[in-house]
């Protein structure tokens, strides 16, 4: 949590305290991201730290919504 207070994501972030949604999702690599579409699907995984206001970050969410859309 002191990590998102100086750094705020922009996004929904689960904190995952029980390791529910780590086994749900298979997590393997702390941290990761993982794109849930609106039909609840993983649209994509993104293992590792981000910096998440990059053109690379950018344009990889610009494709999973773009993927999604086309659902």
């Amino acid at each position: 949590m002191e990590f998102l207070e100086k750094s705020p994501a922009g996004f929904p972030v689960l904190i995952d305290q029980y390791g529910e949604a780590k086994k749900s999702y298979r997590v393997g690599v702390i941290p990761m991201s993982v794109i849930i579409g609106k039909s609840g699907r993983v649209e994509g995984v993104l293992a590792g730290p981000r910096d998440y206001g990059s053109p690379a970050a950018a344009e990889f969410f610009e494709n999973s919504l773009k993927a999604t859309s086309k659902n």
